[in-house]
């Protein structure tokens, strides 16, 4: 008798494998010993979360190349299934099995961090790492100003600031690469995390002393178009904003230079290149000597500042003071409740 090949049922059996595996590891302490480790699972998680890209992620995780393909090897041994796709011994996807894996080793790799978290917690020492991942405008402009208050209240809390685009902010905060995330949300929040709204950026002009911009008792979208853009590239929140408020009334731009850096477009228009249209917030009229800025809330939607974190983080005193700090419309009564709320959501869709 000979019995069809079912890929459905063939990856249900693997994926049954994988959690028996694991729990196997767990309940005989392999976990913690040399047959499987949280270093392996940081490992994988690492190496999915940056698509595949080995080298990437050994950059990240500042180790090298032949030593996280050996413990994914070791990994895929001992559970006794392949987690990833290979294509000529280089990794291209993650199995089905993987998939039930990754799932399971992310909040593995989340609750060991958890688990540190509260022992300080209960401690009451408030030692520990604080790793923050923010856009630009947050990094730059506004996060600086809320430091050296917090350092002053946690001298022994250690941060660590970097800065990214919106998508790399919430796969960061995602894998657990950072901790909380700061951004404009114009994208599609992954599951496993909650977001909590905040400050609202407004928009301005900028053009430099003298233009006549200056004398118009209330600025148009007309107005602007009349005199050379400068703007930030489209993959940036602030670009594609203007281009639209701009083509829904019917308007093309005259867009003499497309830029990244909201610093390089300060000096554009100090040099008389063109004008452009950037987030209030980031003007400083002390250092800022050489432009002028003209208020253009009224042309341009607002764009609100998001908190990212996982929704099983486990939220310490001076994680929670952080994002006060922030915003003091969120305290650590709150943000727990949205926390909450978030998880109770997930276990209903689940």
């Amino acid at each position: 008798m000979v019995v069809a090949f079912n890929p459905k049922k063939y990856y249900q059996i693997k994926t049954k494998r994988v959690i028996i595996n694991f729990l196997i590891s767990l309940t005989s302490g392999y976990i913690y010993g040399a047959r499987m480790t949280l270093q392996q699972l940081r490992y994988f998680c690492a190496v999915v979360s940056h698509k595949f890209n080995i080298s990437s992620a050994a950059r990240a995780l500042n180790t090298s190349q032949p030593g996280i393909s050996k413990q994914i090897g070791l990994l895929e041994q001992e559970l006794g299934v392949d987690l990833m796709v290979r294509r000529r011994k280089r990794l291209v996807g993650i199995t089905d099995p993987g998939q039930t894996a990754l799932l399971i080793a992310k909040r593995m790799l989340q609750d060991s961090q958890n688990l540190k978290l509260l022992g300080n917690e209960l401690s009451k020492t408030q030692v520990g790492k604080l790793i923050l991942v923010a856009t630009y405008v947050h990094a730059r402009y506004w996060l600086p100003g809320i430091i050296p208050a917090y350092k002053k209240k946690y001298p022994h809390v250690q941060l660590e600031l970097l800065h990214a685009s919106p998508e790399e902010v919430l796969r960061m905060v995602s894998s657990g690469e950072a901790n909380i995330g700061i951004c404009t949300r114009n994208l599609p929040i992954p599951d496993d995390l909650v977001s909590l709204p905040c400050h609202k950026l407004e928009r301005c002009v900028l053009c430099p002393p003298h233009h006549p911009l200056l004398r118009k008792k209330k600025l148009t979208l007309e107005e602007i178009a009349k005199y050379p853009l400068v703007l930030q590239t489209a993959t940036h929140t602030g670009g594609w904003e203007v281009k639209r408020a701009l083509e829904k009334k019917g308007i093309t731009p005259n867009i003499v230079l497309s830029i990244g850096d909201l610093e390089v477009a300060k000096v554009c228009v100090e040099q008389g290149i063109g004008i452009t249209v950037f987030p209030s917030q980031a003007i400083d009229p002390k250092r800022d000597k050489r432009i002028r800025a003209i208020d253009a809330s009224h042309l341009f939607d607002s764009i609100t500042s998001h908190v990212v974190l996982q929704k099983n983080y486990f939220l310490s005193t001076y994680a929670s003071d952080f994002i006060s700090m922030f915003d003091q419309k969120w305290d650590n009564k709150s943000i727990h409740a949205a926390m909450s709320t978030a998880l109770s959501e997930k276990k209903d869709l689940g």
